[in-house]
């Protein structure tokens, strides 16, 4: 399943939910960020924000780009996400600084570093 805008987050989330166990977590994340709109459809994307949270590693200093992607454009929706320590933050920026700057200023978010 991929981003289609004909399609309203309430559906996608119904489908992802009968889908989660035989849908790679990869293609489940993608799909659910794709189609968080709280704004229109709050209980729906918050429906989205529980499976996606579901399906970030609990080792959140190894985490993948996807998942601190998927953790930073939560909290910056205003949907529940990890709250992570600097420690954290310090290990995906050196891991993932290189291909994804952005993340630098974006992952402040996530540890309340208002700097």
């Amino acid at each position: 399943m991929t981003h289609d805008i004909e399609i309203e987050a309430p559906l996608v989330e119904e489908i992802l939910g009968n889908l989660w166990a035989g849908t790679s977590q990869l293609a489940t994340v993608r799909c659910a960020l794709a189609h968080l709109d709280p704004g229109h459809h709050p209980e729906a994307s918050r429906g989205l924000a529980e499976y996606i949270s579901h399906s970030l590693d609990d080792s959140v200093g190894s985490w993948t780009e996807l998942e601190a992607e998927a953790a930073i454009r939560l909290a910056e929706l205003g949907l529940p996400s990890p709250a992570i320590s600097g420690v954290d933050a310090e290990r995906i920026l050196l891991t993932h600084r290189s291909r994804r700057p952005d993340l630098v200023d974006r992952i402040r978010i996530l540890v309340g570093d208002d700097r």
